[in-house]
């Protein structure tokens, strides 16, 4: 059966003490099933791992992002989130926990426009290819206006994105070194747009992490009159 023997990888490396009806399915039917979406296991696993090895290999990257996070946490800073398509969604989700933490968070793109480069303050640019041609540009035209403008880049890294990696301060590159257990259902970018939300939300949480904050500090900075709450203090 297709996919059999990759299932049965993945159900000895995170289920070793299960037996093959461990999601619930007993039957034969039941199980094909399961095996038959496989791939969808494989490909959370390749993302896993993209973001780890990612992390491995830049430390010093990383701990360079995570500082400039926290600057612009305690500062209360402007941060533009520049990015296109999937990969500005994937960095959506970082760019509302970086608000929650007190910095002011403006999109490429969004309903109001960002604010002067004269303010000063970041930048988190995004792109899956590193190669997205008006995020660049946007990028170097920020540094021409205001030299201080900090700007984190996180990228697929590779020589194509020359250009980006330029124009950051600090460049995290998506490693995404083939697995023996290859991923088979992919689509586009997605690997790199996945790696993008899982190590922008990683690093601002590792930031908060930082400076003392705890789950009340985030409550603070949430909105609590809005669909997405109501988050407020607990009480005591």
């Amino acid at each position: 059966m297709k996919y059999e023997k990759e299932f049965n990888t993945i159900k000895e490396i995170l289920y070793p003490d299960i037996d093959r009806s461990f999601l619930g399915f007993s039957g034969e039917d039941d199980a094909s099933q399961i095996i038959q979406y496989t791939p969808m296991m494989m490909r959370s696993i390749a993302i896993m791992h993209a973001v780890a090895e990612t992390i491995r290999e830049c430390p010093h990257e990383i701990a360079t992002a995570v500082n400039m996070i926290k600057s612009w946490i305690e500062k209360h800073e402007v941060v533009r989130i520049l990015g296109a398509g999937r990969a500005l969604l994937a960095a959506s989700i970082g760019g509302n926990r970086l608000a929650h933490g007190g910095a002011i968070i403006s999109f490429m793109g969004g309903m109001t426009p960002m604010p002067n480069t004269c303010v000063g303050g970041g930048i988190i640019a995004v792109s899956a290819s590193g190669r997205t041609e008006h995020v660049i540009t946007a990028m170097q035209k920020a540094k021409a206006l205001n030299p201080n403008i900090q700007i984190l880049g996180i990228a697929k890294n590779s020589q194509q994105a020359e250009a980006f990696i330029d124009s950051c301060d600090c460049f995290i590159g998506i490693r995404n070194r083939a697995l023996a257990m290859a991923n088979p259902l992919f689509a586009l970018a997605d690997e790199e747009e996945m790696a993008i939300a899982e190590l922008l939300d990683g690093l601002i949480v590792q930031a908060g992490t930082e400076l003392g904050f705890t789950e009340d500090t985030w409550r603070k900075g949430h909105e609590d009159i809005g669909p997405t709450g109501p988050y407020s203090i607990k009480d005591k």
